[in-house]
């Protein structure tokens, strides 16, 4: 059982596990708190004018990030992270200001490692998706099957205090997942979009 309340920022190691984060049988509870004014940044970034091919084909070829990361404190089930990065994500269609995907990384700001096994997370909007089962039952059909793949659970997601719905919580393609599912970091790993490679 994960302790309420409890502020779980820590330099030195993790306090909270990973498995804790992606039980089945609770819609874990997610409230982001950060300056108005960096929230309105971030959702704008989310304006279909600003990301999707256009971005990509525009002249953002050099690696670089398409969205900015912004500084905030998330609470997970009463668990407090300060100084965590933010930012937008989605590609072309699950882009959306009103309702942005989100990714959110821990050590942006901070050296901290908050929930062993996990180093940001990843909150799915699934605007393509109103049913909210598409991924989250090929993920688990996957992972039952065998295969290499993100866990996955719902989450009810809170910004400065409005209710934006229930999210995808899906574990991020990070160093962690290799770690748990190949035991070392050896070799390379590419993501299968039309974005990775460049001449």
């Amino acid at each position: 059982m994960i302790a309420m309340g409890a502020c779980v920022n820590s330099a030195k190691g993790a306090k909270l596990k990973a498995d804790d984060f992606f039980r089945t049988d609770q819609l874990l509870e997610i409230q982001i708190k950060m300056l108005s004014s960096d929230w309105n940044k971030l959702r704008k970034e989310s304006d279909r004018g600003n990301g999707g091919f256009g971005r990509i084909f525009g002249g953002n070829r050099s690696g670089g990030n398409r969205f900015n990361l912004y500084k905030a404190d998330i609470t997970i089930d009463g668990n407090t992270i300060s100084g965590v990065g933010i930012r937008t994500k989605g590609f072309i269609g699950s882009l959306n200001p009103e309702r942005p995907s989100l990714k959110v990384k821990f050590d942006e700001y901070i050296d901290q490692s908050p929930i062993e096994g996990l180093d940001r997370l990843t909150l799915n909007n699934n605007v393509q998706d109103e049913s909210l089962a598409s991924q989250y039952l090929t993920y688990k059909l996957f992972n039952k099957a065998g295969i290499p793949a993100p866990r996955i659970t719902h989450a009810k997601v809170t910004v400065n205090e409005v209710y934006l719905g229930v999210y995808s919580h899906v574990e991020s393609i990070r160093a962690p997942f290799i770690k748990r599912h190949f035991g070392d970091y050896s070799g390379e790993f590419y993501e299968g979009t039309i974005a990775d490679f460049y001449p």
